[in-house]
């Protein structure tokens, strides 16, 4: 039980030290982001998400208008050969 005591002041004083504690946090919300994302959508983190300290969410499944348009070109290219 002293062991378990002592490791959650050494933690509790790491994380609230000024000036390691928001890289500390940053960590934190990246593996917490990255163990749902896994689980959920079952891929890995973007750049954006990983960039924004796991705070961001995007949804890569969705693409964008540009991206539908290029697919669309690529078809219809494809198709003409």
């Amino acid at each position: 039980m002293k062991r378990v005591g002592f490791a959650v002041v050494a933690i509790a004083g790491l994380l609230l030290t000024s000036s390691v504690a928001s890289a500390q946090l940053c960590v934190v919300g990246i593996f917490a982001k990255a163990i749902c994302v896994g689980s959920q959508q079952h891929r890995e983190l973007t750049t954006k998400e990983a960039m924004s300290c796991g705070l961001l969410s995007d949804d890569p499944a969705k693409p964008d208008k540009k991206a539908k348009k290029k697919a669309k070109k690529k078809i219809s290219a494809r198709a003409a050969n």
